[in-house]
């Protein structure tokens, strides 16, 4: 273990021992390959298969449970992952038969695009139970933009997703985690009932009552995803909300 990895540890327990708590969580990744039988690694983001399930086993272990949505304060486990990479399509039998049904956030210019979801296999997984939601139309910093480039990020994907796939989009993550107190007005104004950041905490702990947390759990060994489960990561909140927001 490198000392980075050592500095992980440390700051995970010290998250843990001091937040630990079985409240309901976001937890999110970008895709996942099967690294047991020669699955194409889309982006660097993706996560193994096999450590996707080692995250499951500790999920049931722990006594928390997946779910698609979150509707209870305690032990509720509800998976997402971000830009719609195509791993998710390639072990969708894995999420079919744990019946596991993710959120995938898509932005409308990657649909299609090497590498990722194409409209056909949204409309399948669909059927399967997974729910998508915008990841704005072309998946760039939301905080860099003037007015009139913000609202055509954020009200073009949801409309032109609803016409494309015939069904709601009123949920939106931001990409990047960039946020600003103007965003988050202008995604209310134009339709959004919840929005995601990428800061950590628990779901009922939400900076107000549209803005949720979610835990980046993607890299994590079986160790650091049990702590960040049981409260391990709240400890970098403040590090994560400076990063990310802006008034």
């Amino acid at each position: 273990m490198d000392f980075k990895d050592y500095l992980r540890w440390i700051v995970y327990y010290s998250g843990y021992y001091m937040n630990k708590n079985d409240c309901s969580k976001i937890i999110y990744y970008h895709d996942v390959y099967d690294d047991s039988n020669g699955g194409v690694k889309y982006t660097s983001m993706s996560t193994p298969l096999s450590l996707l399930i080692s995250h499951v086993n500790i999920i049931k272990k722990t006594s928390f449970r997946v779910v698609p949505f979150i509707d209870n304060a305690k032990r509720q486990i509800q998976i997402t992952f971000d830009d719609g990479f195509k791993g998710i399509w390639d072990n969708r039998f894995y999420f079919y038969e744990n019946e596991i049904c993710p959120t995938v956030f898509i932005a409308n210019k990657l649909i299609g695009m090497e590498g990722y979801l194409t409209v056909e296999n949204i409309k399948e997984l669909k059927k399967h139970g997974f729910s998508f939601q915008s990841h704005t139309y072309s998946h760039v910093a939301l905080t860099k933009l003037n007015t009139e480039q913000l609202y055509h990020e954020l009200n073009d994907s949801k409309y032109k997703l609803e016409d494309i796939f015939e069904c709601s989009f009123d949920e939106i993550c931001f990409p990047m985690g960039c946020f600003s107190d103007q965003v988050h007005q202008m995604s209310l104004s134009v339709g959004y009932k919840k929005m995601y950041s990428s800061i950590p905490g628990n779901y009922f702990d939400n900076m107000d009552v549209h803005l949720y947390y979610r835990n980046l759990v993607q890299g994590l060994s079986p160790k650091l995803f049990e702590w960040a489960l049981l409260g391990g990561m709240e400890i970098l909140r403040s590090h994560y909300k400076k990063l990310h927001y802006k008034k």
